[in-house]
């Protein structure tokens, strides 16, 4: 299991009137522009990880791996995602139709499949696209 918080605060301020390009912190500013900004982002994470493997013969082998993974970043109604795969794979040098032809020391055939996600938005970008297609 794996659990992430991460949080952040930055704030705005303009000022104008510089004695020089040295001079840049903005406590040197002459004018400061009445309008502040701000902002805040906070965002939370859970995960699961699961994972099974079977081998028969030392030449078949089937692997399943599963992530479930919820997010305050996917949105309320869509919290949770699984990802997973799927993984298959076959000795060849192991079965006795291969062992004569002494070709190779080792010939392996494998496969897998799996889906992916990601976090890599921006934590309240759910609620803007809700708000703003609710507008529309």
């Amino acid at each position: 299991m794996s659990l992430l918080s991460s949080s952040d605060e930055s704030y705005t301020a303009y000022a104008t009137g510089f004695p020089n390009d040295n001079m840049d912190n903005i406590l040197f500013g002459k004018k400061y522009d009445e309008q502040m900004a701000g902002a805040e982002n906070t965002s939370r994470s859970v995960g699961w990880v699961g994972s099974f493997g079977y081998s028969f013969d030392y030449r078949y082998s089937l692997d399943f791996n599963i992530r479930l993974d919820g997010s305050s970043v996917f949105g309320e109604d869509n919290r949770w995602a699984p990802f997973w795969s799927v993984g298959l794979r076959w000795d060849l040098k192991k079965e006795s139709f291969f062992q004569n032809w002494g070709l190779f020391s080792e010939f392996v055939l494998r496969t897998t499949y799996g889906i992916t996600g990601t976090q890599g938005f921006a934590p309240y970008h759910s609620l803007r696209n809700y708000i703003l297609m609710g507008i529309c």
